[in-house]
C-alpha cells in the first residue's frame, strides 16, 4: 500500500481492493452496452441506487437482489462473536485503519495477504459462503451507517471501530477519486455536491 499528498489533500492508495473494480466492470460490460457507457447523460451512464436516503454505487449484490432485500440481509448478517466492524466514511482512511487492525491481530509488522479487505466489504458481499470458511477474527468493512449494521453485532456490543475524517477534505477527496473511473459521467462540483455523494446525504440548507 501507497499513500501520496499532503494533510488536507485528495490521496492515491494502490491496494488489494482492485479486484473488487475489476468484477464490477466485467458485470457492467455485460449488463450496459458500450453506447450507453459513453452516454453524455450524467444519471444513466451510471445510476447510482437510493436507499433511506443513502446513494450507493450499483454494484452487482445490490443489483441482483435489490436494496431493500440486499440490505435486509446485511441486517439480518449472523456474525461472529469475534468478528470486528470497521465502519468509516468513505475517504477517511480505511485501507490504513485495516491494516493496522491486522497487524494488532496478528502481532507483526506485515500487510494483510490472506484476506482483501473489499472481500469482507459488508455491502458488497456476493460469497457469504466463502466467508464463513475464513478463520476469525474476521475484519468487516462498511459505510454503511449505525442503524443498518447487523443487528446481532450491535445487540451484543460485539466491535466496531469507527473511523471519520474532516468532512470537507473526504468530499474534494472522493470527488476526484471519482473522476476518470469508467462508467462514471464526469460531473461539475455543483453536481457532485448536490446530488450526487456517495453514502449519505451530508449537506442541508438553512
Amino acid at each position: 500500500m501507497s499513500r501520496r499528498g499532503s494533510i488536507g489533500s485528495a490521496k492515491n492508495c494502490k491496494s488489494t481492493g482492485v479486484g473488487s473494480e475489476i468484477n464490477t466492470l466485467t458485470y457492467w460490460q455485460k449488463t450496459m452496452d458500450a453506447k450507453s457507457l459513453k452516454t453524455e447523460e450524467p444519471r444513466t451512464a451510471y445510476p447510482y441506487i437510493t436507499y433511506k436516503g443513502s446513494t450507493y454505487p450499483p454494484k452487482p449484490p445490490i443489483l441482483e437482489k435489490g436494496p431493500e432485500k440486499h440490505f435486509a440481509d446485511i441486517r439480518n448478517y449472523d456474525t461472529r462473536d469475534n468478528d470486528i466492524l470497521l465502519c468509516s466514511s468513505q475517504k477517511s482512511g480505511t485501507h490504513w485503519v485495516h491494516e493496522l487492525i491486522s497487524m494488532l491481530l496478528t502481532q507483526k509488522t506485515e500487510y494483510n495477504s490472506h484476506g482483501p479487505m473489499w472481500e469482507l466489504n459488508l455491502e458488497y458481499l456476493r460469497q457469504p459462503e466463502e466467508v464463513e470458511k475464513l478463520a476469525g477474527p474476521r475484519i468487516f468493512t462498511t459505510h454503511l451507517p449505525f442503524s443498518m449494521l447487523p443487528r446481532k453485532h450491535v445487540e451484543n456490543r460485539n466491535k466496531i471501530v469507527y473511523l471519520n475524517r474532516n468532512l470537507k477534505d473526504r468530499s474534494v477527496s472522493l470527488y476526484h477519486f471519482l473522476q476518470g473511473k469508467i462508467g462514471v459521467p464526469v460531473w461539475t462540483w455543483a453536481e457532485y455536491f448536490e446530488q450526487n455523494v456517495l453514502h449519505g446525504k451530508y449537506f442541508v440548507e438553512d
